[in-house]
Order: structure tokens, then sequence, then C-alpha cells
């Protein structure tokens, strides 16, 4: 009767104990998954970022092309 309630106790120990590491690991996966879905979202608002500077860059290029392009003796004689 007494090796029963031993190994009875011992199966409800390390019952407990996986519970116990589950949980664990559970909670860290959740926290490193949020972590990375943080550092995801931070890096997509940089590529959002860089896309609008590139774009403003080519804006600010062209125009400055449209304006090198343009002769400024014509401007001159319409002006008069």
């Amino acid at each position: 009767m007494r090796i029963k309630v031993f190994v009875f106790i011992f199966l409800v120990g390390t019952l407990a104990l996986v519970s116990l590491v589950k949980t664990y690991l559970v909670f860290e996966y959740k926290r490193n998954f949020s972590y990375l879905s943080e550092l995801e979202q931070k890096i997509q608002n940089y590529k959002n970022e860089q896309s609008k500077l590139n774009v403003e860059i080519s804006i600010i290029e062209t125009e400055i092309y449209s304006f090198t392009s343009i002769n400024p003796d014509s401007l001159d004689s319409n002006l008069r």
C-alpha cells in the first residue's frame, strides 16, 4: 500500500511539473511572438517611410530636371 501511495504521489508530482513547464514554454513563446510581431511592424513602418522618401526623391529629381531644361531666355521673351 505504501508503494502505491509513493507511485501515485510521484506521478501527480511529475504531471504537475510537466504542466508547469508547458505553461512556461507557452508564455515564453507568446512573449517572443509578440516581440517579433512588434519588430516586424517597425520594419514595415521603416519600409513605408523608405518608399515615401524614394517617391519624394524621384519627384524632386524630376522637378530639378524640368527646371534645368527650361531655357531662361524663353522666359524673358514671354514677359515682354
